[in-house]
């Protein structure tokens, strides 16, 4: 036993260590990869891109609705700078009633962003710290449970607070102007307007804010990069905005496009390039990195296959002693099966002996009234036998089934009284209980003694002698229930056994059970012990 408690030990000691070691392991290989990814997709220089000024008189573009954009959670990107040092209108950034709105309040630097949802507008706002005219990148995400709003990729504030009741008909999508008050337009530049069909985590926000997309990215519903005309110049051609494919997307409203106010101008957005989406390809890895990362694979590799071999050994020495120490275990274990069956059947045998002592006892006796005494003490000895003999018998050394046991007993009984075997009717009604050897020859020489009493003096005028026991368990507790239809003790010719119910008094001390014994129509004798 102390072998494997040491083993064991030891194992959990080596599974400690190895723990320890896969977590460094995996925090390296994690930074690995963040540092493969983040230089694969932050590739590629691009020329200084474009950003489009609304005047915030009535300039605004609009969008037809489609289901695509309707998802039931998502974010809203887009960089925004203000022409004015508080903003001049709640004019929505961007707005679909009754999806979301994304907007300021007027001569104030809180921005607000609002979904619907069941009849009621649902909104989170922050109050901007610095100066909005510079610029900024917003982002909001909404989940369905909460919404959160997000400056220059930090998380700024998260609520769901309750606002106003809401119209239920999803409209079109406005950029520049709030998409129900008309006479509400923003004045400033706007650049990288984005929507995602997923919420999109501040780690991924702070990840792709500063880098244009392909268009084509996972989750992208809705993507413009203003990069459309040449800043500042006559560009009255465009009356549509395009997507990347140069395909129309939506109409320019009021935008005059010939001057410095109300036109594409040169964006401020420090972009950095283009967001690449094949992550892994190595022509975009610096070679340190190649190195460190297969070197780190190497590593990886080879600790783990030492490892194993080490375990294998330590796991096969293990099972070795195990195994061993399993059969002595199991050798000794039997070898003490066999002393207490030995001591089971001494016992028995010599209970048997003294029986049959008394037994020469009784034939040299003249007195009746001796040789009827001599008849009890000679049939509790043999019961007692009986006890043994059940419990050396089972291959269960510690314990036994209470009802075989209350079985073997009776039978035991009615075999030491023929007179009555065959007229009493045994009832039973017992639970399928296993309890420990000493308690149950305790057990069994007390209920040997009241069954005893039964056959001996409850029957003598009955014509349909019944006795009834019932035995269940409550909780720990085991409730043992002994009752018989005969003349019990008020019964004048009764003869009362006072050794029989000493020692039923003696047992129950023993078991530390509570008895009580009624007696009503016939002899009931109620009792409860722990087990």
């Amino acid at each position: 036993m102390q072998l494997i408690q040491t083993s064991c030990k030891y194992l959990r000691r080596i599974t400690k260590v190895q723990n320890s070691i896969t977590y460094v392991l995996a925090i390296t290989f994690t930074i690995l990869i963040n540092s493969i990814m983040l230089t694969a997709t932050y590739s590629q220089n691009i020329s200084p891109n474009n950003a489009l000024h609304f005047d915030g008189i009535d300039d605004y573009i609009i969008f037809p609705y489609n289901e695509t954009l309707n998802p039931l959670e998502y974010t809203i990107e887009l960089w925004v700078k203000s022409d004015n040092e508080f903003w001049n209108s709640t004019g929505s950034l961007i707005s679909m009633r009754e999806k979301f709105v994304f907007h300021p309040v007027v001569s104030t630097k809180t921005i607000q962003f609002l979904v619907f949802e069941q009849n009621y507008y649902y909104y989170v706002e922050y109050t901007i710290q610095t100066d909005i005219t510079n610029w900024h990148h917003y982002a909001a995400t909404y989940n369905s449970k909460e919404i959160k709003l997000y400056v220059d990729g930090n998380l700024v504030a998260s609520a769901k607070s309750k606002r106003e009741p809401a119209i239920s008909k999803v409209g079109d999508l406005f950029i520049g102007c709030d998409s129900r008050h008309n006479n509400r337009y923003f004045n400033g530049v706007i650049d990288e307007i984005r929507i995602w069909d997923y919420e999109k985590k501040q780690k991924e926000i702070q990840n792709w804010m500063d880098y244009e997309l392909y268009g084509n990215e996972k989750g992208l519903i809705f993507y413009l990069d203003f990069n459309q005309g040449s800043p500042n110049i006559d560009n009255n051609r465009d009356t549509l905005i395009l997507d990347l494919a140069n395909n129309s997307r939506g109409k320019l409203n009021n935008f005059f496009l010939n001057g410095d106010e109300s036109n594409w101008v040169k964006s401020g957005v420090e972009i950095k390039g283009k967001a690449k989406e094949d992550f892994f390809l190595l022509k975009y890895i610096p070679t340190e990195i190649v190195i460190l990362f297969l070197g780190s694979i190497a590593l990886v590799l080879i600790v783990l296959f030492v490892r194993i071999l080490y375990q294998k050994k330590i796991s096969q020495k293990l099972s070795i002693e195990v195994v061993k120490k399993t059969k002595e275990l199991s050798e000794e274990n039997k070898i003490k099966d066999a002393l207490i069956a030995e001591i089971h059947h001494r016992v028995k045998n010599n209970l048997q002996t003294i029986s049959g002592l008394i037994y020469f006892q009784m034939s040299d006796s003249q007195s009746e009234n001796e040789k009827d005494a001599l008849k009890k003490v000679q049939n509790r000895v043999l019961a007692m036998a009986s006890i043994h003999e059940k419990l050396y018998s089972n291959n269960n050394m510690t314990k036994t089934n209470i009802r075989n046991l209350v079985f073997e007993i009776v039978d035991s009984i009615k075999n030491l009284n023929n007179d009555h075997s065959t007229t009493v009717l045994i009832e039973y009604s017992i639970d399928d209980i296993e309890i420990n050897i000493s308690t149950a020859i305790t057990f069994g020489q007390l209920l040997a003694e009241i069954i005893t009493n039964s056959f001996k003096h409850a029957f003598s005028n009955q014509k349909d002698p019944k006795i009834y026991i019932e035995i269940h368990r409550v909780d720990d507790f085991l409730k043992i229930i002994v009752a018989d239809n005969g003349c019990g003790m008020k019964d004048k010719n009764r003869e009362t056994d006072t050794l029989g119910l000493n020692l039923i008094s003696i047992f129950a001390k023993q078991l530390k059970a509570k008895i009580d014994i009624f007696d009503e129509t016939g002899m009931k004798y109620i009792l409860s012990f722990k087990i």
